[in-house]
């Protein structure tokens, strides 16, 4: 999208608000591989940035990878929100695989 790449030309510094908003914006659009590669790339991430990242998962047909993000987030001591538990309420409703949601 050309803010994003508008932001990368300018040097602007992805911070966790502006990184949470571009991976947002990413999903939203359907362009889940671009999300994940700016949420990758944050060098810091929050709970309101992990969430983004479950939902949007979620959205674009990955309950399960969402699923394991949401693992992922638990394990490295970030502590979920009511609106992360809601993303993966939904996600574990589109997950085919049984076991990731009893493991939740």
């Amino acid at each position: 999208m050309w803010l994003h790449a508008y932001i990368m030309k300018e040097n602007i510094e992805m911070d966790v608000p502006l990184g949470k908003a571009i991976v947002d914006m990413y999903s939203k659009c359907g362009s889940i591989e671009n999300a994940l590669i700016v949420f990758e790339e944050l060098p810091e991430k929050d709970v309101m940035t992990w969430t983004a990242m479950i939902v949007g998962l979620t959205m674009c047909g990955g309950g399960n990878k969402a699923l394991e993000y949401f693992n992922e987030m638990q394990i490295i001591g970030v502590k979920p929100d009511a609106i992360t538990f809601v993303g993966v309420l939904v996600a574990c409703s589109h997950s085919v695989n049984f076991s990731l949601q009893l493991d939740v």
